[in-house]
């Protein structure tokens, strides 16, 4: 990234926006997939003090306003999928400490209906996690507590706005807090953030539901099991046209660009919509032709040859509407799966370091030529 961008954390370029929606939606997706089998161990029931409410219509109502990026994974339409039937009945597992199952007798994320990875708008607040579903305190800060004992914290409890906040008074910095109350919802970030979304559940401030330029991106996409959605602001868009002038792109399409989201579809085929939003349908069209030309480009790298991703490549409808530019690409979920493994397959060997280069034999003065004799 451009010297000029690195000031800020906040101030990302074209890359760097898109790429960490990505990141969002991919964390959003680790997180669900590499969780424990369902139903394993035996069910804790809700606290008989505690009145379950009625779980919220959408996770996006638990996420405060103003978001930079907003990515969700629907686990119940995931798990209602063969691959997610497959994908989920894998032990999640903290490192060093092995499954989370085994620890706590059953993995709380079972019960899990909906999660989200939302990074603030503005704010150095990091990034927090929201989640809604079946969810009881106890099996949830119980085995969280458990493992921050294991991991050698000290495990403390509050009560707050009807929410249990669980923290690590061990912890040098305080940088994480877990508030969950009976019927959920849970919410993992830093203190700042989580006293955000606390608030929000009591009926204090906006959520990220109501953000027109969210809802609006998340319109264009369609309805996936797993979506994420990233809106540029007036400090992000001059950084962006910063990092592209330093790059001697100054005039490149991509600095009318103000947001951008993917959205993820699983049935017997994978399908994948992606949406750029420009500041007009002329920029669209400018940023649709370069976006075209980088797939071509793409499409006959020695990678995708050898992968057979130059297939996908070709695959890949790329087309202007209005002030947005639409992606679209789908395939059956096996070759998905088998293109994956081959890229995967492809990236290990890459990672692997060259061979030994086997000693020369040393030459005695004897039997090195004469200044007369003729050059090798």
């Amino acid at each position: 990234m451009a010297a000029r961008a690195t000031g800020s954390r906040r101030g990302l370029g074209l890359r760097g926006g898109v790429t960490l929606g990505l990141m969002l939606a991919v964390l959003a997706a680790w997180v669900i997939l590499n969780r424990g089998a369902e139903g394993q161990g035996a069910e804790v029931p809700p606290t008989a003090s505690a009145a379950v409410p009625a779980p919220a219509a959408s996770i996006l109502d638990q996420i405060p306003a103003r978001a930079f990026a907003v990515a969700t994974v629907d686990v119940a339409a995931l798990r209602a999928t063969s691959l997610g039937q497959q994908l989920l009945g894998r032990g999640r597992e903290v490192a060093g400490l092995g499954e989370i199952a085994s620890i706590c007798g059953a993995d709380p994320m079972d019960d899990v209906e909906a999660l989200a990875v939302a990074v603030p708008q503005g704010a150095e607040l990091g990034f927090g996690i929201f989640a809604t579903g079946r969810i009881t305190v106890e099996r949830l800060l119980g085995c969280a507590e458990k493992i921050v004992r294991e991991k050698g914290g000290d495990p403390v409890r509050r009560q707050e706005g009807g929410f249990t906040v669980l923290a690590d008074a061990g912890a040098a910095l305080s940088s994480a807090e877990f508030a969950a109350r009976d019927g959920g919802p849970f919410v993992l970030g830093e203190p700042a953030y989580v006293a955000l979304g606390i608030a929000l559940h009591a009926g204090r401030g906006e959520s990220a539901r109501r953000a027109p330029e969210h809802a609006s991106l998340r319109m264009a996409l369609g309805r996936g099991v797993a979506e994420a959605t990233v809106v540029l602001d007036a400090e992000q868009r001059r950084m962006l046209a910063s990092e592209l002038e330093a790059q001697g792109m100054a005039d490149s399409p991509f600095v009318a660009v103000r947001g951008g989201g993917l959205s993820l579809g699983l049935d017997r085929d994978l399908r994948l919509h992606a949406v750029l939003r420009c500041d007009d349908a002329q920029a669209a069209v400018a940023v649709a032709k370069v976006v075209d030309l980088a797939r071509e480009d793409e499409a006959k790298a020695v990678t995708a040859l050898v992968s057979g991703l130059d297939l996908v490549m070709k695959r890949l409808v790329v087309r202007p509407d209005g002030d947005l530019v639409h992606l679209e690409v789908a395939m059956p979920l096996d070759d998905a799966l088998a293109l994956a493994q081959r890229l995967m397959a492809l990236r290990r060997l890459a990672q692997m370091p060259p061979p030994a280069t086997s000693a020369q034999p040393s030459v005695s003065p004897s039997s090195q030529p004469s200044a007369s004799a003729e050059p090798p």
